[in-house]
């Protein structure tokens, strides 16, 4: 492809998410303001555990298991796709 239809694609699809996030920002600016930098480090440890870990998925013993390898799925697609778009910019 193309390396200026390719570039032009990526912005497009950047414009359209900024787009929709700025629709959702009046949430965001009603929440009340929080210091993020106190427990620190429980806030790290949390987010590798509950965020990248999946911990609370597997709290049901049934239904937990298939979203967890969803989401596994999708960290595997998302490191595979990475170096395609890089790809996409080298010269043959």
């Amino acid at each position: 492809m193309n390396p200026v239809v390719m570039t032009v694609l990526m912005l497009m699809s950047v414009a359209f998410f900024i787009d929709t996030l700025t629709g959702r920002m009046w949430l965001l600016k009603a929440a009340e303001g929080e210091s993020r930098w106190r427990h620190l480090g429980a806030r790290l440890r949390n987010l590798l555990v509950i965020g990248f870990g999946q911990r609370r998925l597997l709290y049901e013993k049934t239904a937990g298991w298939m979203p967890l390898w969803f989401f596994f799925g999708f960290l595997v697609v998302f490191t595979r796709t990475c170096p395609l778009v890089g790809r996409g910019y080298e010269s043959d």
